[in-house]
């Protein structure tokens, strides 16, 4: 549920020239995803912080985010599967986003104590600042 693709996200909304994923170079798509997936997380993880009034970034805040974030993306397609149970969900990304085949989330602190592991996590690895050149969680 973070691959822009499943989200309904078209390759030209993450820089690459094509019509559709299918479509895109193998090596310019894997690329953008991974961009895509970076820059989504870091705003995914600092609209918790926000929301929570979290001071610190930690596994559960992380694992809370990602879990709500899938729940909210599969909404539309969870809702169709309860009122058409005898039918397929149509493979359009756009109108029923997300993959309701499962979501594991596993979150841990590295580090030999929860000092370096806390100025790890504040550091360049989590930003608070939205990548330009994705929509924000809000308008997805």
């Amino acid at each position: 549920n973070l691959d822009p693709e499943y989200m309904g996200i078209s390759p030209r909304q993450c820089n690459v020239e094509a019509d559709s994923w299918d479509q895109a170079d193998p090596g310019r798509a894997e690329a953008a995803k991974t961009a895509f997936t970076k820059a989504f997380l870091e705003v995914l993880v600092s609209s918790e912080m926000q929301s929570s009034g979290g001071k610190e970034v930690t596994p559960r805040l992380i694992a809370e985010a990602v879990v709500r974030h899938a729940v909210e993306n599969t909404k539309q397609s969870r809702r169709f599967m309860m009122q058409y149970p005898q039918r397929r969900l149509p493979k359009d990304y756009t109108l029923y986003p997300g993959k309701m085949d499962h979501t594991t989330v596993v979150c841990f602190v590295i580090g030999k104590d929860r000092e370096s592991s806390k100025s790890f996590a504040t550091s360049s690895h989590v930003r608070s600042a939205t990548a330009p050149e994705f929509p924000p969680p809000s308008e997805l």
